[in-house]
């Protein structure tokens, strides 16, 4: 019925709220994170812009996979790189803890350098230390292993399904099709939450 679908909904929502809040913050501050790093912590090198002429981004990680075949990438970049120097890290393995964490690859070749270990951690600077930290809350919850990943997958799938809970919950019929679109301005701050809702 109609109310239980709707209790339903609330209850979902009200669940999935912190991990989409979580999601979405953690997510802007990764769009920007080259700009972000660049800003507080310039470093000629690795930052240095990327020319106009780069290599397709999946020629850049065949080159890394090349490199290191047994390794696993992490994650792959689809846009181009806004740096002169790509880092594209490995998964964790946790048959080998103090393994490499990633390895550099310049754009405009696809020449490899690394691997990346444990202590180029330690040398980060305060800003690429905490905008990792983003990466990691956005991927994984900052839990060990494969669980942030399978969690935020679930939170992802019970958002999908719950689109389907509010439609079939709030689509109007024929007859009340305009007023239920219409947005009451004047009749309190709940009415108006709840029609931009």
């Amino acid at each position: 019925t109609r109310d239980t679908l709707l209790r339903l909904h609330r209850s979902v929502g009200l669940f999935i709220a912190v991990f989409l809040a979580i999601a979405g913050a953690s997510g802007i501050l990764i769009s920007f994170k080259s700009e972000i790093v660049s800003a507080f912590s310039p470093r000629t090198g690795l930052h240095a812009s990327a020319p106009a002429h780069q290599l397709p981004a999946e020629l850049l990680h065949r080159a890394v996979e090349r490199s290191f075949p047994d390794e696993r990438l992490d994650y792959i970049h689809l846009k181009p790189s806004e740096r002169l120097y790509l880092h594209i890290p490995f998964a964790p393995n946790a048959a080998r803890p103090e393994g490499p964490t990633g390895a550099y690859v310049r754009v405009t070749d696809g020449r490899v350098f690394g691997p990346t270990f444990t202590d180029y951690e330690e040398r980060l600077t305060t800003i690429e230390r905490l905008m990792h930290w983003v990466v990691e809350l956005h991927y994984r919850l900052l839990l060990p292993g494969e669980i942030g990943v399978w969690l935020m997958g679930f939170i992802a799938l019970l958002w999908f399904v719950d689109c389907f809970t509010a439609l079939a919950v709030t689509f109007p019929n024929g007859k009340a099709l305009r007023k239920s679109f219409a947005i009451r301005t004047r009749q309190g701050s709940y009415k108006l939450t709840f029609d931009l809702h």
